[in-house]
C-alpha cells in the first residue's frame, strides 16, 4: 500500500504528535508499505529526502513566521499568523504537486497546522474517500490547540468569532473519510463542535514505539527502584499549561517532610531559564534539559513515579504511556483523555489539575507507600503497555486504510 503522511510536526523535535508520526511512518514502511511524509521546513522551496526508507518531503507554508516559533511572538502577529492559516494558498499548491508526484492510496494528515485547511480541501478533491486525520490536539476545532484561556473557552462554547473559525473548518474538513483521536474525550469534543460532519469516526491510541519484543525485553530487566527514596520524574515541554511550576511547589512542601525525595525535571520550553533561576538551587531537583533517544531511556529507568501535572486538556499523554512501558507508574491531573489511560490505584494516580495541596499529598502518599504496593502498580503499568505496542496501532490503522479503499 503507498500512503502518504501528512503533518507539520515529525521526528524528536516535533514533540509528542512529531514522535508519534514518526513511529507511525517508520512502522508501516517496515510492514512493506511505500511510505511519504509531508512535513514542515525551513526554506519555501520543497526539498525531498530519503530516511530509512521513508520519503520525507520538506517545505516551509509561507506565513509571518515559522510554525515551531509560535510560542515566541505578541499576540497581533499570532492572530495574523491564524488568519493566514485558516486557507494557505500557496501551501495548497504545493501540497497538491507532492500529491501529483506521489499518487498515494491513502493520505494520512496529523499536524495540519501551518499547512492549513487547505491541506484537507486539495487532499480530499484529488483522493475522495481516501482522507484520514487524527487529531493530536485540538487545532482543528480551536485556534489555540490546547484550549486555553479565552478563545479556548468561545471555541468550547460555540461562540463568536471562534464559531465563525469552526465553521470555516467544518466546511474545508468536509471531505475527510475518516477521523481519529487517541482518546474518547478528545474524539467528542471535536465532533461536537462540528469538524468532519460526514467522516466516519475512531478511537485509536497512541504509540510508545515500543513492539511488543520490545517491551518483553525491557521488563525482564530489574526495575531500578530506589531503596529508601523515590524519585519523581516530569517529562516534557516547560511551559505554564504543563504544570510544571505547581509540581516544584507540590515538591518543595512534600520535601519538607521528606527530605530524600528527588524530582527529575527534563525537557525544554519558555520557562528553562526561570526554573533554573528558581528550584535550580535546590539539591534534590535535577533540571536535565532536553533528553530524547537512549538518555531519555535511561531518565525513565532511573524514576519511580512519573508525574504529568497538566493544567489543560491533555488529548492523550505520550509520556503516560511510555512510563507504563519502563514500569513506572504515573501521577496525573484528572483532566481531557489522561483519565482513559490512569486508572486510579492501578496504574497510577489522579489529582485535580492545578491543586497544589492534593499534588503535595500524593505525591507523599507514594513516599509512604509499602515497597510491595509500589512494586504491585509498577507491574500493572507493565502489562497495561501492551495495549499501546507499536505493532499493535499499526494494525489498527491498517484496518482503517483497508476499509477507506474498498
Amino acid at each position: 500500500m503507498k500512503i502518504l503522511i501528512i503533518s507539520s510536526l515529525y521526528g524528536v523535535s516535533g514533540g509528542g504528535a512529531g514522535i508519534i508520526t514518526h513511529h507511525l511512518s517508520h512502522g508501516l514502511s517496515a510492514l512493506g508499505n511505500q511510505v511519504a511524509v509531508i512535513t514542515t521546513g525551513t526554506g519555501y522551496d520543497c526539498s525531498v529526502s530519503e530516511e530509512e526508507a521513508v520519503s520525507v518531503y520538506r517545505f516551509n507554508p509561507r506565513n509571518i513566521y515559522l510554525f515551531e516559533e509560535k510560542d515566541f511572538h505578541p499576540a497581533w502577529q499570532k492572530v495574523l499568523w491564524q488568519i493566514l492559516d485558516v486557507y494557505n494558498f500557496p501551501s495548497g499548491k504545493m501540497i497538491q504537486q507532492i500529491l501529483k508526484r506521489e499518487s498515494p492510496d491513502i493520505i494520512h494528515i496529523h499536524k495540519m497546522r501551518g499547512f492549513s485547511g487547505a491541506v484537507w480541501l486539495v487532499a480530499a478533491q484529488m483522493f475522495p474517500g481516501r482522507v484520514i486525520q487524527t487529531c493530536h490536539d485540538y487545532e482543528s476545532m480551536s485556534p489555540d490547540g490546547l484550549l486555553r484561556g479565552s478563545i479556548g473557552k468561545m471555541a468550547l462554547r460555540q461562540q463568536w468569532p471562534v464559531r465563525g473559525y469552526q465553521l470555516l473548518r467544518s466546511k474545508l474538513s468536509a471531505g475527510v473519510s475518516t477521523v481519529t483521536a487517541p482518546s474518547v474525550h478528545t474524539l467528542k469534543r471535536i465532533k461536537d463542535s462540528g469538524l468532519f460532519p460526514f467522516a466516519h469516526s475512531k478511537v485509536v491510541a497512541n504509540t510508545h514505539g515500543w513492539s511488543q519484543d520490545n517491551l518483553r525485553s525491557l521488563h525482564q530487566k530489574a526495575n531500578n527502584t530506589s531503596q529508601g527514596n523515590i524519585h519523581f520524574l516530569f517529562l516534557g515541554r516547560l511551559e505554564r499549561e504543563k504544570g510544571i511550576i505547581e509540581l516544584c511547589e507540590a515538591f518543595l512542601q512534600t520535601f519538607k517532610l521528606h527530605s530524600t525525595m528527588h524530582l527529575t525535571v527534563a525537557g525544554w520550553g519558555t520557562l528553562d531559564s526561570a526554573l533554573q533561576e528558581k528550584y535550580g538551587k535546590f539539591t534534590n531537583i535535577s533540571l536535565l534539559g532536553a533528553v530524547d533517544g537512549k538518555t531519555k531511556e535511561n531518565v525513565l529507568a532511573r524514576a519511580d513515579v512519573v508525574v504529568v501535572p497538566s493544567l489543560v486538556e491533555e488529548v492523550f499523554g505520550l509520556v503516560t504511556i511510555e512510563a507504563f512501558a519502563m514500569g513506572k507508574p504515573v501521577i496525573a491531573s484528572n483532566v481531557g483523555g489522561i483519565p482513559e489511560l490512569v486508572r486510579h490505584g492501578e496504574t497510577g494516580w489522579l489529582v485535580e489539575a492545578g491543586n497544589v495541596r492534593m499534588l503535595a499529598e500524593q505525591l507523599m502518599a507514594v513516599t509512604r507507600m509499602e515497597p510491595f504496593l509500589l512494586a504491585k502498580i509498577s507491574q500493572n503499568c507493565k502489562e497495561h503497555s501492551y495495549k499501546f505496542s507499536l505493532e499493535r496501532i499499526l494494525m489498527e490503522y491498517l484496518d482503517i486504510y483497508h476499509q477507506m479503499i474498498k
